[in-house]
């Protein structure tokens, strides 16, 4: 007498796991993936800041035949790489390129920089 099996409708341990692992995989893969398209799009978002404050600096350039002071208390002063002074040498290119002072005044001059 022949036994008839029974076939079942579930799955099995092996297949579980290999589905899981293939979802793991794929899922692995995506995240990587995102986190290289957001530091791509960081690179991209900082080379075009850094253009339209290139462009700005041109723009004072053209009007006042000079480009903006490293500090705010010389404004002949030339660049000087060795300086340590960032904070009041950004100040200062704040001030000129945004016709602001430091202390976020209104407009005192002409807008050289328009912020996103």
């Amino acid at each position: 007498m022949c036994e008839e099996k029974k076939k079942s409708n579930s799955f099995t341990l092996v297949e579980l796991l290999g589905v899981i692992t293939v979802i793991g995989i794929l899922a692995g893969l995506t995240l990587g993936a995102a986190g290289a398209v957001r530091r791509h799009g960081a690179t991209s978002q900082a080379k075009t800041e850094i253009a339209a404050l290139q462009a700005a600096c041109e723009r004072y350039f053209a009007d006042y035949q000079t480009y903006p002071a490293n500090t705010g208390n010389n404004p002949s002063s030339s660049f000087n790489p060795t300086a340590t002074a960032y904070t009041a040498a950004g100040a200062s290119l704040f001030a000129a390129l945004f016709g602001t002072n430091q202390y976020n005044q209104p407009p005192a001059g002409k807008r050289f920089f328009e912020p996103k």
